[in-house]
């Protein structure tokens, strides 16, 4: 496999795609807390999560989670920065995970005289 620009695209494609849509947005819809991990980039202060439980007319049970940034006693919403910040984090990681995978195509090979 040779690693030219297109192949960077699509592996870029590939690690945005997991990044957000599978761990920020899936996963930490699951487990909220874990976008405190990358919360510090967005607010200096202390952020809080909270999960509200409501009982939708259909039936059944659905879950609303709100992330919220508190400084000097004002508190504001950082839902969407919090999931767009921890997605470019980890699909950063799985970009680099992807390139040391591909590292043998990266290096060229030596030649002999």
């Amino acid at each position: 496999m040779k690693l030219n620009k297109s192949m960077l695209g699509i592996i870029a494609g590939i690690s945005l795609f997991v990044g957000f849509v599978i761990i920020s947005v899936g996963v930490g819809a699951i487990f909220p807390s874990m976008h405190q991990l990358t919360a510090p980039l967005i607010c200096s202060g202390e952020v809080k999560v909270e999960s509200i439980r409501y009982y939708p007319s259909s039936g059944g049970v659905g879950w609303k989670n709100h992330i919220y940034c508190i400084e000097q006693g004002d508190q504001r919403e950082i839902t969407f920065p919090a999931i767009g910040v921890t997605g470019l984090v980890y699909s950063a990681v799985i970009f680099a995970l992807f390139l040391l995978r591909a590292r043998k195509s990266i290096i060229l090979p030596v030649v002999t005289r």
